[in-house]
């Protein structure tokens, strides 16, 4: 039988759409659910913060339109999160927070 589940929320709501277009060098707020980066071309350098005051198990998931070249993720706090340090476009990464910590999921 099929499930019609979200696959980032586990639940029948599809999950929140958050579109973005950064130049090089920029910092941007990634919020829950999908973060969109778009652009026309590769991009060097971004910086990116999580949601502040997640849930645990809330799930972030980067669908980056360009490649990245050098990532920097930082919790709500300015630490850094681990496991990700650029991104691949059309290939979408999923972050988890554990409650303690960002993981990467795929």
């Amino acid at each position: 039988m099929p499930t019609f589940l979200d696959p980032d929320t586990q639940t029948f709501f599809r999950a929140s759409y958050h579109p973005m277009a950064p130049v090089a060098g920029a910092t941007v707020q990634l919020w829950d659910g999908m973060n969109a980066i778009n652009g026309t071309a590769t991009l060097a350098t971004l910086s990116a913060f999580m949601p502040p005051a997640p849930p645990a198990g809330e799930v972030v998931t980067i669908l980056p339109g360009v490649a990245v070249t050098a990532l920097t993720l930082k919790d709500s706090k300015g630490n850094a999160v681990a496991g990700v340090t650029a991104l691949v476009a059309n290939t979408q990464v999923r972050l988890q927070w554990s409650g303690t910590a960002w993981n990467k999921l795929s």
